[in-house]
């Protein structure tokens, strides 16, 4: 198996955003089939979905120099799901375009740690990737969310709010922006500023030249790479969604 790649790697007080290992398939897979944290998505995903997963997001690192980072505790070393960045897909009326992401472990809802993980994500794509702007969108009805959108210092346009194109996601999905770093982010009860301290970040491959166009072989055509992390396995389908749940 090829090694991994060592960056680039964020830490936090309480989180490390890292890159993605073989040992976190099954981990991941279990996050990623329970119901309550995929109660806005179509239906659970299988481990080959959730690997296909993992190999998009390693792929996005190894073009871009950013993707969905693997989100372990400090302490411990548990894997509890992920957050980062990931392009638009084409499909969607508001591309090019760059979200921000999360999805937890149902066990670590109502910590902060998806607040924390998303405003070190953030702070790497305007900082160190030079992204001009950021979009994320969820269903009107997720509401951890789009408090943590709002949390994060995101606006909303309503005009940019639109049908999912998967047949699964009726819901209408509000977008909302970040064009500048926030220089302040609400609290958890909205009366204290969240301020995450970022450690250094481990040198990683820099990012596309134009940040908004799509590589090639990034989306279209990658599903017959073999697999980075997992050689022995080749890549199934996989339905497009956004990679926001629950916070």
């Amino acid at each position: 198996m090829p090694p991994m790649s060592p960056g680039p790697q964020l830490s936090t007080p309480r989180l490390l955003l890292r890159r993605w290992r073989p040992g976190d398939l099954r981990r991941l897979t279990a996050i990623c089939s329970d119901p309550e944290v995929m109660e806005y998505f179509p239906a659970p995903l299988s481990e080959a979905e959730t690997m296909a997963l993992i190999e998009r997001a390693e792929h996005c690192f190894d073009v871009r120099g950013y993707g969905l980072w693997a989100l372990e505790l400090g302490e411990g070393g548990e894997l509890i799901g992920f957050v980062g960045l990931s392009p638009v897909a084409s499909e969607f009326p508001f591309a090019p375009a760059v979200e921000v992401g999360w999805r937890l472990a149902r066990g670590q809802w109502g910590r902060g740690l998806a607040a924390e993980g998303a405003s070190a994500a953030v702070a790497f794509a305007f900082e160190r990737a030079g992204l001009p702007s950021l979009v994320s969108f969820t269903a009107a009805g997720n509401l951890r969310s789009r408090r943590l959108m709002e949390r994060l210092g995101m606006s909303r346009d309503p005009a940019e709010d639109f049908e999912h194109p998967s047949g699964g996601l009726a819901q209408r999905r509000p977008v909302r922006r970040l064009r500048q770093p926030p220089q302040r982010l609400a609290g958890k009860e909205g009366d204290a500023a969240l301020a995450i301290p970022i450690a250094p970040v481990r040198p990683g491959p820099p990012p596309a030249r134009d940040p908004f166009v799509e590589p090639a072989g990034l989306i279209a055509g990658h599903t017959e790479r073999k697999h980075r992390l997992f050689p022995e396995r080749r890549r199934q389908g996989y339905p497009l969604q956004s990679v926001q749940d629950r916070a």
